[in-house]
């Protein structure tokens, strides 16, 4: 599905949605504007790239229990994306391939407790340079197989890593420099 560019004077609610596109884009949201919130959850399905670069959302994004799927690529690509409200990663939201969050603006927390995310050859959460005025939760049941970094990131509230599992083997699992 394509969105490039929308303008959306509400919410984009794809709850239970189900997009196919495996090796290719699932859907592209690339400079898209929602007055309202996103809501990718409660069985959202994605097989190939969810693209959101540059996309500026008034609201909150939530992906609580959606199933990002492009082993080897970008699962959820946000590059540049700017929410005004809480990024919301959490409660058995699955990635395979990486979640891309670089020079992110987030107005509220970045939530990805009891997230799960696999990328074993690279990157699974890139959020170099990503500012978030709120905490960042990586605790209590989130799993990375991957490198998570957060390189200049700046964070407003705490970074809790509390029952968070981290495991990289042969690099790092988690940069913070």
């Amino acid at each position: 599905m394509c969105l490039l560019g929308a303008q959306i004077g509400g919410e984009l609610v794809c709850n239970g949605g189900k997009f196919e596109n495996p090796g290719g884009e699932a859907l592209s949201c690339d400079g898209m504007v929602v007055k309202g919130g996103v809501y990718l959850s409660e069985g959202f399905t994605a097989q190939g790239e969810v693209r959101m670069p540059g996309a500026q959302i008034e609201s909150n994004l939530e992906c609580d229990g959606g199933k990002f799927e492009n082993p080897g690529g970008y699962a959820l690509n946000c590059d540049r994306i700017i929410v005004k409200g809480h990024m919301v990663l959490r409660g058995g939201c699955e990635a395979q391939g990486e979640v891309r969050l670089p020079e992110a603006e987030i107005g509220g927390q970045l939530n990805c407790t009891g997230g799960k995310f696999e990328n074993p050859f690279g990157y699974v959460l890139n959020c170099d340079g990503m500012a978030v005025k709120g905490d960042v939760f990586l605790d209590e049941g989130f799993a990375a197989q991957g490198a998570v970094r957060l390189l200049g990131a700046q964070i407003g509230g705490g970074l809790s890593c509390n029952g968070g599992k981290f495991e990289n083997p042969g690099g790092e699992a988690l940069s913070c420099d």
